[in-house]
């Protein structure tokens, strides 16, 4: 009896789950949009590989930089797909190599990325909120997401040494990168969504000057507008 009751306990809650979730299930828009974010970028330069042997001779380096994005796409209604333009501006980094030792030198370096990305979203599911601005309703929708496209690293570096020795020079390299996202989209109108959410992006290997790095990533958090035509 209780194994039975248990049964029709689980069906009964199943299925108020599926026609909960089918009350909730994404919105009938479709159509093209623009979009456009900023967003900051935790970075991370790994495996330095500049020629030296000594243990100190490591450049694994976090650092932080702001960036900006526009971009247009189309919505399917669960399927979302854009092409997307991102910018990172140049940051000052420093590293003193082995400093115990005077003849090897401090360099600095200033990188700035630009990528352009095709990208692909899901979006799971559209919860209502509560009356938006004008006659439709604000509702929430959880979304992930992955791209491809190809970025350059702009890097140019000088550096010194306690001899006077000096020397600067700038590379540009081409990559190809990747991305994994997810985040909420809230419809404030039928044509308004705020966007905000997490990528994490592989930007690939990075050379500066004599230095290379076997990868540079990033950690961003975005926050942009889309609108929906």
């Amino acid at each position: 009896m209780h194994k039975l009751i248990t049964v029709i306990g689980a069906v009964v809650l199943t299925t108020a789950a599926s026609e909960a979730l089918a009350e909730a299930s994404v919105g009938g828009r479709t159509g093209p949009y623009v979009r456009g974010d900023m967003f900051v970028s935790f970075m991370n330069m790994n495996d330095l590989g500049s020629g030296y042997s000594y243990k100190d001779d490591k450049w694994d380096q976090e650092f932080t930089r702001p960036g900006l994005s526009f971009g247009g796409g189309y919505d399917f209604g669960s399927f979302r797909s854009d092409v997307v333009f991102d910018y990172r501006r140049g940051k000052d980094l420093g590293k003193d190599l082995r400093p115990a030792a005077a003849h090897y030198p401090h360099v600095e370096a200033d990188i700035i990325a630009y990528s352009i990305m095709a990208n692909g979203y899901w979006d799971i599911v559209e919860i209502g909120l509560s009356q938006g601005f004008g006659e439709s309703e604000m509702t929430l929708t959880p979304y992930v997401g992955a791209g491809f496209g190809g970025v350059v690293l702009d890097t140019d570096t000088a550096w010194t040494d306690a001899y006077g020795g000096q020397g600067d020079a700038s590379h540009e390299r081409h990559n190809l990168t990747w991305a994994l996202m997810a985040g909420v989209a809230v419809h404030v109108t039928e044509s308004v969504a705020v966007d905000a959410g997490w990528r994490y992006q592989d930007l690939g290997p990075l050379r500066t000057s004599q230095f290379v790095f076997t990868d540079l990533t990033s950690h961003d958090l975005r926050l942009g507008l889309r609108y929906g035509f």
